[in-house]
């Protein structure tokens, strides 16, 4: 026991810390730089929109080596609005897409609402539209994706997984509500961005 507390004081974490990070570092830097020579060279002037960034995953490192080889950095992003997204962070100057977002709610037929909350169909469509408007004011957006089509099965989907987050039922039947606010806007989209 006193073999083991000795060799733990003897430990610089400061040291540790800073070596994981610059392998970290030296890691995200290999696999960025080797994606995007491998792009450049089999897709010549082909986009490369790398990984999708989710909660906690992001951070300081990897955002900052990604961004000197991604032309987009892609988010997935379960918030209420996105004109004040935090990231990318203000020192990294790329445009981001939101490559998942959807809100869900208990209304119809599900146990799980998902990542996004909703009180109904209306509010998910309030919410939508909400959320489209604060990507179109946010400069740096390019773009934002819902997911998905059509719910998840009640059984769950490979990861268990079955919210009421689509656009249709799992049997096709189309939620009305969602939809006329997505039209409200989604038709409005070029008209919007080019008056603000």
């Amino acid at each position: 026991m006193l073999d083991t507390e000795i060799a733990r004081e003897s430990l610089n974490m400061e040291a540790l810390r800073t070596i994981n990070e610059g392998h970290y570092r030296h890691m995200c830097e290999v696999y960025f730089k080797t994606t995007k020579d491998l792009i450049d060279t089999y897709a010549p002037g082909k986009m490369y929109l790398g990984c999708r960034w989710h909660g906690n995953h992001k951070n300081q490192i990897n955002m900052s080596v990604a961004a000197k080889y991604l032309d987009i950095l892609s988010f997935n992003a379960y918030e209420n609005e996105v004109e004040f997204y935090p990231y990318p962070p203000e020192n990294i100057d790329k445009p981001f897409i939101i490559t998942e977002f959807n809100f869900g709610d208990l209304d119809r037929g599900k146990f799980f609402t998902g990542l996004g909350y909703a009180s109904d169909q209306r509010n998910r469509g309030e919410k939508y539209q909400n959320f489209i408007k604060g990507a179109l004011r946010n400069p740096k957006c390019v773009g934002a994706h819902w997911f998905m089509w059509a719910n998840s099965t009640t059984a769950g989907r490979g990861n268990g997984e079955n919210a009421n987050c689509g656009l249709v039922s799992k049997t096709d039947q189309i939620y009305y509500e969602l939809i006329s606010y997505m039209r409200k806007i989604n038709y409005q989209l070029y008209q919007y961005r080019i008056e603000n």
